[in-house]
C-alpha cells in the first residue's frame, strides 16, 4: 500500500529545517565572537594632548581607546565644547568625560578612573613682571584670566576673594595677558607652552611660568553615574589601563605622539 504525503506537508517540513539551520548559524556565530560593548566619551580640543584634528585624536584618546579595547569595549571619543560635554555626560547623554581634572563636585557626578596623565597647573605672567606668590592670598591685587568650564582645584575655586575674569579659551587669555588687560592667566603649563610654540611663536619668549606650580593634577576619565553599570565600566577601564601600562603600550603611544 502506497502512503500519500501532501505536498504542503513536505514544504512545511522543509521550511522548518531551513529556519532551524538559520537559527543554529546565528547561535554559532555568536559563540565564535562576542559583540563589543560600546562606550562614547566626550571631551574638548586640548592640544597637545587631544584634538579632533590630531592623529587618532591625540595621545590621551589613543590611551583611552586602547585600554577599553583590551577589555572588550569599542570606545569612541567625540569632541565638543567642554561645557556641553560636561552637561551631556552629567545626564548620561554621553557615557562620560575623557581626560578631566578631579574636583569634589565631579566626584559626586562621575565615577573617576585611575589617572591617564598628570599635568602641572599654574600661572603665567608677562616677562619682566615681578609677580610671585607663596599662597593664593598673595594674588589678591591681580586680575587672573580663567577658561570657561575650567577646573583648577578646590583651593582655587574656594578663593572667591581673587579677581577672576572668564573667557572662552586659553588663546583669549594669552592675548589679554599680552595686551596688559590681565596680570596672570591660569592653565596647564604644557598646554600654554604648546600654544606659544604652535600658534603664537612671536610671543614664545614673552610669557613665563610662575613657580611653583599651583598643583600637579591627574587627568581622569569620568564615567557618568547616570548610566547603568558605571562602576563596572570604570573598573574594567582601570584593569585595561594597567595592562597597557605593564606591557609597554602606553610608553610606545607617548613616544609616537612626541612625549
Amino acid at each position: 500500500m502506497t502512503t500519500f504525503r501532501h505536498r504542503s506537508c513536505v514544504m512545511s517540513g522543509g521550511l522548518s529545517i531551513l529556519i532551524s539551520l538559520f537559527l543554529l548559524m546565528g547561535l554559532t556565530s555568536n559563540i565564535g565572537g562576542t559583540e563589543k560593548k560600546k562606550i562614547v566619551l566626550a571631551t574638548c580640543n586640548w592640544e597637545p594632548f587631544m584634538g579632533e584634528n590630531m592623529f587618532k585624536g591625540g595621545v590621551l584618546a589613543e590611551i583611552t581607546t586602547a585600554a577599553f579595547q583590551r577589555m572588550g569595549y569599542a570606545a569612541k571619543v567625540e569632541f565638543v565644547p567642554w561645557k556641553r560635554a560636561v552637561e551631556l555626560a552629567k545626564i548620561g547623554e554621553y557615557d562620560g568625560l575623557m581626560a578631566a581634572y578631579y574636583n569634589s563636585e565631579r566626584a559626586q557626578t562621575y565615577k573617576l578612573t585611575d589617572a591617564i596623565n598628570y599635568e602641572e597647573i599654574g600661572f603665567f605672567r608677562k616677562k619682566g613682571s615681578t609677580i610671585t606668590y607663596k599662597t593664593l592670598e598673595d594674588l589678591r591685587p591681580y586680575i587672573i584670566g580663567i577658561g570657561r568650564g575650567g577646573q583648577y582645584g578646590d583651593e582655587f575655586e574656594a578663593a572667591t576673594y581673587l579677581k577672576k575674569e572668564e573667557v572662552k579659551n586659553d588663546d583669549q587669555n594669552i592675548c589679554k595677558l599680552m595686551a596688559g588687560r590681565i596680570h596672570l592667566l591660569i592653565s596647564s603649563k604644557v598646554r600654554i607652552l604648546d600654544l606659544l610654540n604652535t600658534k603664537y611663536p612671536e610671543w614664545r619668549g614673552e610669557l613665563e611660568f610662575v613657580e611653583p606650580a599651583l598643583m600637579k593634577i591627574g587627568l581622569h576619565n569620568m564615567i557618568s553615574r547616570a548610566i547603568p553599570n558605571y562602576e563596572t565600566i570604570a573598573a574594567d577601564f582601570n584593569l585595561g589601563l594597567k595592562k597597557i601600562t605593564d606591557d609597554g603600550t602606553i610608553a610606545k603611544l607617548m613616544k609616537a605622539h612626541g612625549f
